[in-house]
């Protein structure tokens, strides 16, 4: 593939971005506005995702066989199924007061602050972002981090109680 017109690299090319935002400083402001505002909204390097978005269990075991078996991301995705309806924006929150949805926790219980299809619990799990919760793919990695790649799925009310089963080979 041929270049056409002036290539430019290196001090040019910068000088010919500062020479832009001089001229047009409310496209900069603009620009820096909608860099800053996207930054602060995927601190983790992940974008924000629609609340409403609502996984399949089929894409939530795709998304799982990744990171471990086949049967072992079937076992993953009917958990979340189990606990959020696939549903990204799900939020069961006793545990932060600052944050949407609070309540007190039940007498006796943890509080927590779960987010996403899988409902990870954040307080517990301090590496995964909102943002990482609600995104698929994301969550699927920590998912398979917290579940030791599908082999200790513990950490899930829903796999403890046996709730997940009635969403296994749907």
């Amino acid at each position: 593939m041929a270049l056409e017109g002036p290539v430019i690299f290196g001090f040019d090319l910068i000088f010919a971005i500062l020479g832009f935002m001089l001229r047009h400083p409310k496209v900069t402001l603009t620009l820096v506005v909608l860099t800053v505002a996207y930054a602060h909204c995927s601190a983790a390097g992940v974008a924000p995702v629609d609340p409403n978005t609502v996984y399949s269990q089929d894409q939530m075991t795709r998304a799982l066989v990744l990171s471990m078996t086949v049967e072992q991301a079937q076992t993953g995705a009917a958990i979340g199924e189990a606990e959020s309806g696939g549903r990204a924006g799900s939020i069961a929150n006793t545990g932060r007061p600052d944050r949407y949805g609070y309540h007190l926790p039940a007498a006796g219980a943890t509080p927590e602050y779960s987010v996403g299809p899988w409902q990870i619990n954040l307080l517990a799990h301090p590496d995964v972002s909102v943002n990482c919760a609600m995104d698929l793919s994301c969550a699927a990695d920590a998912v398979a981090r917290i579940s030791a790649h599908g082999t200790n799925w513990s950490a899930w009310t829903t796999y403890r109680t046996g709730a997940y089963r009635q969403f296994e080979g749907t």
